[in-house]
């Protein structure tokens, strides 16, 4: 949970999640926690996930203000990172709707590198980006990464 956020169970049926805004207001859901277990939410973060990928290959200029060196390698483990939760994200989404391991992991990966290569053909066509072998070249070792760490342990 986030700064501001609150988490309270109801009899371990439902999640309460609260947005506290201020300090008298806040705005509740309440998620059953059938659906947090469900495949349907496994889905449903991926593509969250596929959808905040896209949204950050949609800007323009994404440069730290850092050294130009270190903003390379700034970017790069970002790159990385964000493919790596995707792995994760797929492979615990193909598990959930009853792939057996070696091929949600194989699926996972796959589905990661496309998805890679799609962002990098994306961002040919947003001003001031451009698409780079090397950039789907991290984008697969990360998400091998994160479908690696949930296929070993979980």
């Amino acid at each position: 949970m986030g700064p501001g956020l609150k988490n309270m169970t109801d009899s371990n049926r439902t999640i309460i999640v609260c947005r506290v805004f201020l300090v008298t207001r806040s705005i509740c859901y309440t998620v059953p926690m059938e659906f947090l277990r469900s495949k349907a939410s496994a889905w449903v973060a991926l593509v969250v996930w596929m959808a905040i990928i896209f949204t950050f290959s949609s800007i323009p200029d994404l440069r730290s203000g850092l050294q130009p060196m270190w903003d390379l390698v700034l970017r790069k483990f970002a790159h990385a990172g964000e493919y790596a939760i995707l792995g994760w994200l797929a492979y615990h989404a193909l598990r959930m709707s009853g792939v057996p391991r070696g091929r949600a992991a194989v699926y996972a990966v796959l589905f990661g590198v496309l998805y890679a290569a799609s962002d990098e053909f994306h961002q040919t066509f947003v001003p001031g980006r451009h698409g780079a072998v090397i950039d789907v070249t991290l984008d697969s070792f990360g998400v091998m990464f994160g479908a690696m760490v949930h296929h070993r342990w979980h």
